[in-house]
């Protein structure tokens, strides 16, 4: 669900793109991902990392980690590549490390470039007068936002002053509650806190909560009506439970992880708790991809439910395949109640149907979308199905720190859309096929997603389910 995480990891690039693909080159990496300055690489170079690379332009910044070279031809490049998942932020396969980095980036573009600059874009691109770019995570979009008829586009609230990256979005009758990241440390590592904001449905903010650490998953308990508040996707995860009514917290903790990472996102299945273990340190995963949670004192007890390197029914090839998930991320329930969990560096959801159970199956779903050029994996972040045709969808940009409101007169039931944080655009989801369909564009990083029931028959039984059952998980019960 965010790809904030590691983002002092990755490079930077231009920031005032409109579409992709756009950029096909910046600068050689060689096999252990570190960069080449170009004197010593005068001429195009292909190696195991994809397509040719080459620094067209010289970027300068200043405000990220790790020591900066300058080479013969005056063209600054990164010492080091940190991740082996930002190695292929320059084609057109992965913006992911772009994404991160766009918000929280100065650039600077030396003058008499431009006309090299243009001749690197490979597809139209918007650039103001001047090439001297600053982009800040509170500054304005530098495109404006667009749906395709009949959808209708809105803002429902901008980031509140000192706030950034709004991320994961929970509905809690009238009340939205947004999750900030404020760009810290995925592992918690910084000691910094994150905030919860409750909002009532006009975009009024009415109340702040504080989390430890960097706040990534945000859901409501159907039963209790508890906020549940997931730090920390990389390590040292913890729990926070909230109650909107009394304002009171409780900060649950975790023990050693087996995967070796932290915890990402969860979902409510009648009486069960099912959270994504994020972040794995093997490859291949061979530990949990999905575990289950029971509270116990002040701490989360979990127990593995879906291996990452479990077998999977491929939905597009009906081939039974291993999975070796590398980033299990995003997690809800689809109408049949099934599981579903995106991997999102592995571009890939992973359907798991009676998933506490001997009969469990798992389902492989590939994503896409179309460009001039054909099919192109895409990566995702939350994925959204539609309850009832009455309703709207909610959505984060954690770039453009605003949260949306997406609506038509009426939806479909069923219907699945994403926020695919690779293309960036939030679009519908064909289960069939694997393939996204642009909805809005002009985004950066768009993320936590959900869909909103106002229909009456959602209101007449709001409040219903479980009554008095799913006691290990009241407030008061520890």
């Amino acid at each position: 669900m965010e790809y904030w995480k590691r983002s002092h990891k990755c490079l930077a690039i231009i920031p005032f793109l409109r579409t992709w693909p756009l950029i096909s080159c910046f600068h050689t990496f060689n096999e252990r991902g570190r960069v080449i300055p170009r004197s010593q690489n005068a001429s195009p170079r292909q190696d195991s990392l994809g397509p040719l690379h080459y620094d067209p332009i010289a970027i300068y910044r200043s405000n990220v980690n790790g020591p900066f070279v300058q080479n013969k031809d005056q063209t600054f490049v990164r010492e080091e590549l940190r991740h082996a998942r930002c190695r292929q932020m320059f084609t057109l396969r992965s913006r992911r490390c772009f994404l991160r980095e766009l918000a929280s980036s100065s650039f600077l573009i030396p003058a008499g470039r431009s006309t090299e600059i243009m001749k690197a874009l490979k597809a139209p691109v918007f650039a103001f007068a001047t090439f001297s770019v600053i982009c800040g995570i509170a500054a304005a979009p530098v495109f404006g936002q667009t749906a395709t008829a009949p959808y209708v586009l809105t803002v429902f609230a901008k980031a509140p002053s000192g706030l950034s990256a709004p991320d994961s979005v929970a509905v809690l009758d009238d009340h939205v509650f947004v999750g900030y990241g404020d760009g810290h440390a995925p592992d918690g590592s910084d000691g910094l806190s994150s905030q919860v904001v409750d909002y009532t449905m006009d975009g009024t903010a009415v109340h702040t909560y504080t989390v430890p650490g960097h706040n990534d998953g945000l859901k409501v308990d159907p039963v209790t009506h508890l906020l549940w508040a997931l730090q920390n996707e990389d390590a040292n995860a913890n729990l926070v439970i909230i109650n909107p009514e009394t304002h009171q917290q409780k900060v649950y903790t975790f023990g050693p992880t087996l995967h070796g990472g932290g915890y990402d996102d969860m979902v409510f299945r009648a009486c069960k708790v099912y959270i994504s273990a994020s972040n794995p340190s093997n490859n291949a995963n061979t530990g949990p991809a999905i575990v289950s949670a029971r509270l116990l004192g002040n701490m989360v007890d979990v127990e593995p439910v879906l291996s990452g390197s479990a077998s999977a029914t491929n939905i597009l090839t009906d081939a039974t395949v291993q999975l070796n998930l590398q980033d299990p991320d995003s997690m809800t329930l689809d109408p049949k109640g099934d599981v579903v969990l995106d991997s999102q560096a592995d571009q890939e959801l992973v359907i798991v149907r009676n998933i506490d159970s001997s009969k469990q199956r798992a389902f492989l779903l590939p994503l896409s979308y179309q460009t001039p050029g054909g099919l192109m994996p895409v990566e995702t972040d939350d994925t959204a199905f539609v309850t009832s045709s009455e309703g709207f969808l909610l959505f984060a940009d954690k770039t453009l720190n605003k949260v949306f409101i997406l609506s038509k007169k009426s939806f479909v039931p069923g219907t699945a859309y994403t926020a695919a944080d690779g293309g960036p655009f939030v679009g519908r989801l064909d289960l069939t096929t694997g393939v996204v369909t642009p909805i809005v564009t002009g985004l950066v990083g768009p993320g936590g997603m959900m869909f909103v029931d106002t229909s009456e028959s959602n209101r007449d039984h709001h409040g219903d389910e479980g009554e008095n059952q799913c006691t290990d998980r009241d407030w008061d019960s520890n």
